[in-house]
């Protein structure tokens, strides 16, 4: 069982939550994570499941938690998307950072689709327009 607190968080990852939280178009998602980051807010505690009781990731392991190469995932931490820290020479990721990135991912993945799924109505309306119009003449 892994623990989330206010304490595990700074303010930016708490600011993200909030913006992920606004921006879902699912009303379950929406709820799930204005809940989660109203309780992180005030001072609560989120207890979860998952990374067997460990609280930090290798770039690797992380990098398999989420279905990306490690070299992308190596890349994200040079550039601060994802925030990690150094155990001796190594780099670790906490499992609330990935855990925030693999959320927005998903999110900003389903807006796509959202858009790519509207273009695709718009074109077949144009098209069955056009084909209408062309009978008429």
């Amino acid at each position: 069982m892994n623990t989330l607190s206010r304490d595990d968080l700074n303010s930016d990852t708490l600011e993200q939550l909030d913006t992920i939280a606004k921006s879902q178009n699912s009303p379950k998602a929406m709820k799930f994570f204005s809940e989660m980051t109203s309780i992180l807010q005030s001072g609560g505690t989120i207890e979860a499941g998952g990374n067997q009781g460990e609280s930090d990731y290798t770039p690797a392991s992380a990098a398999k938690k989420i279905g990306v190469s490690r070299t992308y995932i190596c890349k994200l931490l040079d550039r601060g998307i994802i925030p990690s820290h150094r155990v001796g020479s190594h780099r670790r990721i906490k499992a609330a950072d990935l855990a925030v990135f693999s959320a927005s991912r998903e999110a900003s993945n389903e807006r796509t689709a959202g858009i790519i799924a509207n273009r695709s109505k718009i074109r077949s309306a144009a098209a069955n327009e056009i084909i209408k119009e062309s009978t008429l003449y």
